[in-house]
């Protein structure tokens, strides 16, 4: 009967395998090719006007002061009958 193979080498090969590879996805990342992202063939845009009004919000903020009255103007009116 011959003798059975090593493992070693398969083991041996995988990893180097591996490492090549790795080594080559690395080379792809740092060259801005990811793959994930996909290629964009339209040009991006920048906006330069807010997406949204200012209204004084600040996310983890403190709340803006309530505005006083003047007294100039009536109540509002939230139903008519």
């Amino acid at each position: 009967m011959p003798p059975r193979p090593s493992w070693r080498p398969l083991v041996a090969g995988t990893v180097a395998l591996f490492f090549v590879i790795l080594a080559f996805l690395a080379g792809q990342l740092k060259s801005g090719g990811d793959p994930a992202l996909g290629r964009s063939s339209a040009p991006q845009q920048t906006s330069t006007e807010p997406s949204a009004p200012d209204d004084g919000f600040v996310p983890g903020g403190t709340a803006p002061a309530p505005a006083v009255p003047d007294g100039s103007s009536a109540a509002p009116t939230t139903h008519q009958s």
